[in-house]
């Protein structure tokens, strides 16, 4: 099915919106690396789901989009033959989405048997999910892009996982930083850089993490601690 859509249609609609983001922050003299601050790049992020799907870290159950942006990860899952759900918190951006999968689907750019399902509301309240016709773990994986790096805000996308979701969960989060972030309940397994020169650190990455077990959390904590243990500092 995904063979009778036009990829490259999909990368320059989004294009367009990749060329707005970056001569608006050079209008306003930011000095920032291409794609901080900005939409992910389409065709890295598209080649990175397809990889995911393939090795099944993204499973053929339905995935979840904590802030939809623009729709290019949920019109990405759907070419690649996921069922996509996004919530969007800020109610313009939310507006934008409707109108860039209407406007896909009238250009026959999304496929018909792959629901895309949006919604509108805070990711931490239960009752944003009514909408979706879901509830947060019945979601096989959940994808955030935080295009601020607010380690606050990754936690507690990371802490709702970890406590929410079923074992086995993947949690796919895209930031600047090439290391991951340690957070409780949940590991990182994968990295895929995005975007960003060969041999520099400068980039966007995108972090592959599974929600744990209790057993694997415990065996975790107690290897932490194993480290921390056996470490001395000299004074």
């Amino acid at each position: 099915m995904a063979d009778a859509i036009d990829l490259n249609a999909i990368r320059e609609y989004f294009g367009i919106f990749e060329d707005a983001y970056l001569r608006e922050f050079e209008r306003l003299g930011f000095d920032e690396p291409p794609g901080r601050h900005t939409p992910s790049p389409f065709l890295g992020i598209n080649r990175c789901l397809g990889q995911l799907v393939r090795d099944a870290t993204i499973a053929d159950k339905p995935v979840l989009v904590l802030g939809s942006g623009d729709s290019r990860i949920n019109v990405a899952l759907n070419y690649h033959g996921r069922d996509s759900y996004g919530l969007e918190h800020d109610l313009q951006a939310h507006r934008m989405v409707l109108m860039t999968v209407r406007t896909l689907k009238g250009h026959g750019l999304i496929r018909s048997d792959r629901p895309i399902v949006l919604g509108h509301g805070d990711f931490f309240e239960p009752s944003s999910y009514d909408q979706l016709g879901m509830e947060f773990h019945e979601f096989a994986t959940v994808f955030r892009y935080d295009g601020t790096d607010d380690y606050n805000h990754m936690e507690g996308v990371a802490h709702l996982v970890a406590h929410e979701s079923e074992p086995g969960t993947a949690l796919l989060l895209v930031t600047h930083n090439g290391i991951p972030f340690h957070f409780d309940g949940i590991s990182c397994n994968k990295t895929y850089k995005l975007w960003g020169k060969r041999n520099s650190v400068t980039g966007l990455y995108l972090h592959v993490y599974k929600r744990m077990n209790p057993i694997q959390e415990l065996q975790k904590k107690h290897a932490r601690h194993d480290i921390f243990a056996g470490a001395s500092y000299r004074t």
